[in-house]
């Protein structure tokens, strides 16, 4: 899948977690791109494809998206 180069006008906030988060100031496109897909397979509730893993990864991998989806309720209900 190819990369495009997209202008989007962004908060104060969410620039401030892009620039914390991405691991430098050249891949904040490829992370920002990343959050979206883990976010969309958050809501959706796809699984990844752990098949290629070992089994300790495939745990980390599980824990980090359940983290990441308590997140998002526990944002979403403190919203409400």
């Amino acid at each position: 899948m190819g990369n495009q180069k997209v202008h989007f006008t962004l908060s104060d906030e969410a620039i401030a977690i892009i620039n914390r988060r991405a691991p430098s100031e050249n891949k904040r496109g490829q992370w920002i791109s990343q959050a979206l897909v883990d976010y969309d397979a958050i809501l959706t509730g796809v699984p990844h494809n752990d098949e290629d893993q070992g089994v300790l990864e495939q745990v980390v991998n599980r824990l980090d998206r359940l983290e990441k989806s308590v997140g998002l309720l526990v944002s979403n209900a403190s919203q409400s």
